[in-house]
């Protein structure tokens, strides 16, 4: 994923996180609660790897 897709996941707004829809940056710049706090680590966690994954088998079909 490019650093344009990368932004998005960062500023589109989700819900179930909180009483109204907002991005991940809207809601770590209000603050959190912890267990929210986690939950949004697991989120961006995963989509981070995926982003490394994708990475590591674009190069590696380069190289092929």
């Amino acid at each position: 994923m490019d650093e344009w897709g990368q932004l998005q996941l960062l500023v589109t707004p989700l819900e179930g996180f909180a009483e109204t829809s907002a991005s991940i940056l809207q809601m770590l710049a209000t603050g959190v609660d912890r267990d929210t706090l986690i939950h949004l680590c697991g989120l961006v966690g995963g989509w981070s790897t995926a982003m490394v994954m994708k990475s590591k088998r674009d190069l590696v079909e380069k190289l092929n």
